[in-house]
């Protein structure tokens, strides 16, 4: 099944720079929620994508393209200067291409920058209320449930979704698109032309067939081109979670960014001693006729297996929600604690593969203090990476 669905992505050919004329899925996600999720969110509309655009019926023959959401600062993003949240951040939009590949992530599905997208698609560049055409509300299972159909999609009572569609409703519009933006940026200035909520069943082998259907029940005139789905996290990966083909292929896209990867080679080697040809990482070049994001297709790569680099790779998560609870050392190794488990490590990696490391990569959200500590308590050397 793995090879099946990568012949069919060799054959598809498709690209992010496509025409005015196809369909665009808008998302966005929950603003407390992290780098990680949100990347995890990626996969669950790309699958939709790709189910609408692999089951989209002759009446509806043009491609969909993923509009991808602009990044905005996290609580998790800190400063090296201060080492606390979003203190000396630049709160402006960051595209996708800042953190990863577009071309990778084109050889599943097209993808835009929603820059692009309101530049480009709607056309009108300093305009003060753009619209998509449709805006929808997700929410998970059941606000109230109907058909009491096992995964199924549904809209929501019709009391809730008189909310949404009728203009003289007390909450309209019931969508703000994109509201942890900035007003000025991009909050306020886009808009849906109209809306409306779903609940049910939602994971792409559900939600796919239903946004078809949905567009073809209202879209007589052609008019339904864009759709927009609020609380996109609510989303789950169902069927295709990481247990099937699908997942990891699209997961397998999500090549950094070359700026990044520079970054890290360079760390790399200045202090960690490790380059990509003895710790058999060399990536292969890209597919012959295909774009430069193809690399990753390859199934096999030329060094395969990885060896890795010479030093150990910890990642240790002490701050965030693990300092919630009353005493941060239940959810997490403390200091103490996770120097033991690294000399362990270094131990079992001298003692049963010959293998003598005394070099450590401590990525980690502690504090400066915190990590001196470690470094006191131990016996090997540590470097961690700060912008």
């Amino acid at each position: 099944m793995h090879i099946q669905f990568l012949l069919s992505i060799l054959i598809s050919g498709l690209s992010h720079g496509l025409c005015n004329s196809g369909n665009y899925l808008l998302y966005d996600v929950f603003k407390g929620e992290g780098f990680n999720l949100r990347r995890d969110v990626y996969i669950r509309m790309a699958n939709t994508v790709r189910l609408l655009n692999l089951n989209r019926k002759s009446s509806s023959p043009t491609n969909w393209t993923l509009v991808l959401p602009p990044w905005m600062l996290m609580s998790h993003w800190m400063t090296a200067a201060s080492q606390l949240p979003n203190v000396t951040l630049s709160s402006d939009p960051l595209p996708w291409s800042t953190f990863f590949d577009l071309d990778s992530l084109s050889e599943v599905i097209p993808v835009m920058e929603l820059e692009e997208f309101m530049t480009t698609v709607l056309r009108t560049p300093n305009a003060i209320g753009k619209r998509v055409d449709l805006a929808v509300q997700l929410f998970r299972n059941s606000v109230e449930s109907f058909s009491g159909i096992l995964d199924s999609v549904e809209f929501c009572s019709e009391e809730l979704r008189s909310r949404y569609q009728s203009p003289d409703s007390l909450y309209y519009p019931p969508i703000t698109l994109y509201p942890h933006m900035d007003e000025g940026r991009l909050n306020g200035l886009l808009s849906a032309s109209r809306y409306d909520c779903v609940t049910g069943s939602l994971e792409p082998l559900s939600l796919a067939p239903f946004l078809e259907d949905l567009l073809e029940s209202i879209d007589i005139n052609g008019s339904i081109k864009s759709i927009y789905l609020g609380s996109a996290e609510t989303v789950i990966h169902g069927q295709l979670s990481e247990w099937s083909a699908e997942y990891w292929t699209i997961r397998r896209s999500m090549v950094f960014a070359s700026e990044l990867r520079d970054v890290a080679d360079e760390f790399r080697r200045t202090y960690l001693n490790s380059t990509d040809i003895p710790d058999h990482t060399f990536p292969p070049f890209s597919i012959p006729g295909r774009g430069p994001g193809s690399a990753w297709l390859h199934r096999k790569w030329p060094f395969a297996p990885a060896v890795g680099g010479p030093y150990l790779a910890v990642h240790w998560r002490c701050g965030d929600y693990v300092q919630s609870s009353g005493d941060r050392w239940i959810n997490t190794p403390s200091p103490v604690h996770l120097a033991s488990q690294i000399q362990f490590a270094l131990d079992y990696l001298a003692s049963e593969h010959s293998t003598v490391i005394n070099v450590v990569f401590l990525s980690t959200d502690a504090n400066k203090i915190v990590e001196q500590f470690v470094t006191n308590n131990c016996n090997w050397e540590r470097w961690n990476f700060g912008p």
